[in-house]
């Protein structure tokens, strides 16, 4: 499946597909299925289609840890939301 900007089918399976990997209360392999989903959805030139499922579970950020927001011009430091928003919810 190929992006396109105004594709709302595609934003909304990316999104529930994130939920999905971010939801440490389901088992291993649902959430490893979901990751790998999410890198037939990405483009060939993103860089979390060349590291394998396991790596990219190891490397899920928890609801405590934080990244940087761009709100009102200036960046700040929020801890990730859940469920996720965009992939840099799940992956730093």
């Amino acid at each position: 499946m190929t992006p396109t900007a105004n594709d709302e089918t595609y934003t909304v399976r990316l999104l529930k597909r994130l939920a999905v990997v971010a939801d440490e209360g389901r088992p291993e392999f649902i959430r490893l299925a979901a990751i790998r989903a999410i890198q037939k959805m990405l483009p060939s030139t993103n860089p979390l289609t060349q590291e394998s499922s396991g790596q990219l579970l190891d490397r899920v950020l928890r609801p405590w840890d934080v990244r940087s927001y761009l709100i009102g011009g200036r960046g700040q430091l929020r801890a990730v939301s859940r469920p996720p928003a965009s992939l840099r919810d799940v992956w730093a």
